[in-house]
């Protein structure tokens, strides 16, 4: 059984995207920090840098994805 959410899916640009990868390697590969600093989940920043083609091992995520 599945409840709805009155929460709505939220959706970044292409710019806002780019940012985040930005601010990732700029901070030395941390992606936690940087989700923090966006106020979003640390796996959609993950996510955002395997679609970008960075491989996981240039950047740090607490469960290694």
């Amino acid at each position: 059984m599945s409840a709805k959410s009155s929460r709505s899916r939220r959706k970044f640009t292409k710019e806002f995207k780019a940012e985040a990868v930005a601010m990732v390697a700029a901070s030395g590969g941390n992606v936690a920090k940087v989700a923090r600093e966006l106020n979003i989940y640390d796996s959609t920043v993950a996510r955002q840098m395997q679609r970008t083609g960075v491989p996981p091992g240039a950047w740090d995520h607490p469960r290694g994805c």
